[in-house]
């Protein structure tokens, strides 16, 4: 699994805005990302800690929806993007 830089721009990959986040964030799926894929965005400390369950559904429902970031401290975090149970890519996440 590779760890992204979410400043590429490379559109196969995942890109989550704003971040760094305050209480929210939105996911835009990379253009090779199947509109019937299930996935599963999970929010890890850098430790490797689970925080919190960001998405679980299909890929075409998540364009436009607002990912709840409840009561997570401030600082650095990992979104790990899971499509169809396979790992797919890890974005950073700064939480202001």
């Amino acid at each position: 699994m590779k760890l992204a830089d979410t400043s590429a721009g490379k559109s196969s990959e995942f890109k989550l805005y704003p971040n760094p986040a305050d209480n929210a964030i939105y996911a835009i799926p990379g253009n090779n990302t199947n509109d019937s894929a299930n996935l599963n965005l999970v929010l890890i400390t850098t430790l490797g800690q689970y925080v919190h369950t960001l998405y679980t559904g299909k890929a075409a429902y998540l364009m436009g929806n607002k990912l709840q970031l409840p009561n997570v401290a401030s600082g650095l975090y990992l979104v790990y993007i899971l499509e169809n149970n396979t790992p797919n890519q890890v974005i950073k996440l700064v939480i202001k």
